[in-house]
């Protein structure tokens, strides 16, 4: 695990994303009136359960997988080096869910397959698929590439005052140095938004259990989202108050996970620490 930043130093992996939309279960044919063509009609290509699991899949990387390993500034998401390995796990397991939507969609379309996992619930409509056929005037419906625009890339920055001071000329140097200032301020921010959110996360799902429910898998869960949050704040070599709620909080609730009692006055006194 990489070690803190030191306070002339401020870096990370910017992570740049482009994912399949639905659009590419569409099609826009033009249209008439009167002879006159007057614009444009979308035609929906699937209904139902393809149709949705594209959204599910960019869903699951919007507010799942980045707020867990990123956190977010107004130059985008940046993903701290200590959560590099796992980050990069997550997105592996994300293009492989990516790759079997394309298979199962191909295997619908061509042959009327249902995929083996969809629930019982689920609906897919193959009656639409032949209503669309009729409409369009076309014996199939290409599958379109799907995988394959799944794009997530990981720019690598450091910014260092050493590094300014060294290589940029004086009449840039001032600029470099504000410029460097301001993204560390927003970086900073960005963590102590994180930290927030963490505690009230935290406070929430706690006062929803109560303390004295609380399950040892739930402990599990909530000492996680601890820990990463004060992983953020050492990488950026932020301590406060509010970070060491946490660290007092993560110790309690290993102590929880670890023995045979969920039962923690002391995290109820902590809690109130959050709230106050």
């Amino acid at each position: 695990m990489m070690g803190r930043f030191d306070d002339d130093e401020v870096g990370g992996f910017l992570v740049v994303a482009t994912l399949p939309s639905k659009s590419l279960l569409e099609k826009s044919i033009p249209k008439f009136l009167q002879d006159t063509k007057i614009g444009k009609e979308v035609i929906r290509l699937l209904q139902g359960y393809f149709y949705n699991k594209l959204g599910t899949l960019s869903r699951k990387f919007y507010t799942v997988i980045l707020p867990t390993y990123t956190i977010k500034t107004v130059f985008g998401y940046i993903l701290p080096p200590m959560f590099l390995n796992e980050f990069m796990r997550e997105i592996e397991k994300l293009k492989k869910e990516y790759e079997k939507y394309e298979r199962d969609l191909e295997a619908f379309l061509r042959e009327g397959k249902i995929p083996d996992d969809a629930s019982e619930t689920a609906e897919f409509y193959a009656e639409y698929i032949e209503l669309i056929k009729k409409y369009l005037q076309i014996n199939e419906i290409s599958v379109p590439e799907i995988a394959s625009r799944v794009r997530i890339d990981l720019i690598p920055f450091i910014i260092s005052r050493r590094v300014i001071e060294n290589l940029a000329h004086e009449r840039v140097r001032e600029d470099m140095f504000a410029l460097f200032e301001d993204t560390k301020t927003e970086i900073y921010n960005a963590v102590v938004r994180n930290i927030e959110e963490t505690l009230n996360s935290i406070a929430k799902r706690i006062k929803e259990y109560q303390v004295k429910t609380l399950t040892k898998k739930a402990v599990k869960a909530i000492r996680e989202d601890v820990e990463r949050a004060v992983a953020i704040a050492y990488q950026y070599n932020i301590d406060s108050e509010r970070v060491r709620i946490l660290v007092k909080m993560r110790d309690e609730l290993m102590r929880m996970e670890g023995g045979e009692s969920l039962e923690s006055g002391r995290l109820e006194i902590l809690l109130r620490e959050v709230i106050e």
